[in-house]
């Protein structure tokens, strides 16, 4: 088991954590700014003031190998800013804030299962630019209305994503959506629904 008081920032380099545990300071989290990490283990934490695990800078390169679980806190508990970033394990954000906050660059997020159980919603894209894509990715919502949100411009490709939300609501992109290489709405902020494990395709315009 890794702890720390503060948080553990990489800047520049390569570098691996092989660890079952890792629990990071109740500030700070993870950092990563023009480095390339590797996180193998089950990142556990408030996330409190910042992102439990965050890049920083378009040089950013993080691969998640492990469950990230945040307990509090209105940010995400993972924020991406630039770079190509690789997510294979499960994330859990039990406070107010989304499971993952896409600012720029790619996230490619598989085999995964996202789950809020705050005000947040399981991925947020708060400005275009850059591709998220998801591949066999579960998305579970407790209170918030959609499960995917982000302006004009988002690009999100889906492969084998789907959702479960008590409330009823499903799957809802604003702007472009991609199934493999078919564009599904444009993005001009049109909704595309995902109804009983099929597109409803009549909630697109002409």
């Amino acid at each position: 088991t890794m702890s720390f008081s503060s948080g553990m920032a990489f800047n520049g380099g390569v570098s691996t954590i092989n660890c079952p545990n890792i629990t990071p300071g109740p500030t700070t989290g993870i950092s990563v700014g023009n480095a390339e990490v590797t996180i193998n283990g089950t990142v556990n934490g408030p996330a409190t003031t910042s992102s439990l695990i965050q890049t920083t800078s378009s040089g950013s390169r993080l691969r998640m190998n492990g469950k990230v679980i945040a307990a509090s806190g209105g940010v995400g508990a993972v924020g991406i800013a630039g770079g190509s970033n690789i997510i294979t394990g499960d994330i859990v954000h039990n406070g107010t804030g989304s499971g993952v906050i896409h600012i720029s660059g790619n996230v490619t997020i598989l085999n995964s299962q996202i789950t809020t159980s705050g005000a947040g919603v399981p991925i947020n894209k708060f400005v275009a630019g850059g591709v998220i894509r998801l591949r066999d990715v579960y998305l579970f919502s407790i209170t918030a209305a959609n499960t995917i949100t982000g302006p004009a411009g988002t690009n999100v490709i889906a492969l084998g994503c789907y959702s479960n939300n008590p409330l009823g609501a499903n799957v809802t992109v604003i702007g472009d959506m991609k199934i493999g290489d078919a564009v599904a709405a444009s993005a001009n902020q049109v909704p595309v629904s995902l109804s009983n494990g099929a597109w409803n395709w009549a909630t697109i315009p002409p």
